[in-house]
């Protein structure tokens, strides 16, 4: 189940999910999960909890990628204590196979590039690229599938698809084969949180939001939204666009 709290006031949701602690859980020994964006939301969020209740013991405080890997690592046996997709594990991995795809077609412009500067430029371009496909894989999902496809033959594909090869369990594959898994066998259900709290996230990238509504079939789920509209913000639109509207009308 999906439920979403809002208000314009971080105090207003904190007491909301306070009063949710206060429910015992079905099982007292399981800790409260509650997904943070910030370790400084969870310190306020502990310290509020200490007044109203007097203790703040046994809850969880994990940022969104984290939690993510942690469930990942529940329902899966093969996934990794830590990916090797991570920024900074994959820029080394990218600087071995940079050096042996140099001489592939479609290189020749970072060939250019590496062969104008000082040595350390590819490692500094490594770690740019390590960044950029950290970036692709929680938000344009759809490119990573096109470039195991083959579907792309540009330099950035070339690399991935040698990435892979090496080792196919990275963040968009472990998504799929966890839900894959939920769907295949019921029982994994039971080793998910009781339920998860998302406080006070500013945002969450179309991936994360995906993985949220499906977790959500699973277990309970609540976000802890900050809202300064009552309104719904898709139903708001400006002058401009509902002008057009009445023309089209």
């Amino acid at each position: 189940m999906l439920r979403i709290a809002q208000s314009n006031r971080l105090e207003r949701l904190a007491e909301e999910f306070i009063a949710h602690v206060a429910v015992p859980c079905a099982n007292p020994l399981a800790p409260i999960v509650c997904v943070v964006s910030d370790p400084r939301i969870s310190r306020w969020l502990s310290l509020r909890t200490v007044d109203r209740l007097g203790v703040c013991a046994n809850i969880d405080f994990p940022l969104p990628a984290g939690f993510v890997w942690s469930l990942l690592r529940r329902t899966l046996p093969q996934m990794p204590s830590r990916s090797s997709y991570e920024p900074d594990v994959l820029r080394w991995r990218l600087l071995t196979h940079l050096d042996a795809l140099q001489s592939e077609p479609g290189f020749e412009g970072v060939n250019a590039y590496l062969a104008s500067g000082r040595v350390e430029m590819a490692y500094e371009l490594c770690e740019q690229v390590a960044k950029t496909f950290d970036r692709y894989l929680v938000d344009r999902p759809d490119w990573i599938r096109a470039w195991e496809a083959g579907r792309e033959t540009h330099w950035q594909a070339h690399l991935w698809r040698a990435l892979r090869e090496q080792d196919s369990m990275h963040w968009v594959s472990a998504l799929e084969a966890f839900f894959d898994s939920l769907e295949v066998d019921r029982g994994l259900a039971s080793r998910l949180p009781e339920s998860v709290s998302f406080f006070a996230l500013s945002s969450l990238s179309a991936t994360y939001l995906e993985f949220v509504q499906r977790l959500s079939q699973y277990t309970d789920i609540t976000i802890y939204s900050v809202n300064p509209c009552q309104e719904y913000w898709g139903d708001i639109e400006s002058p401009r666009r509902v002008a057009k509207h009445v023309l089209a009308e």
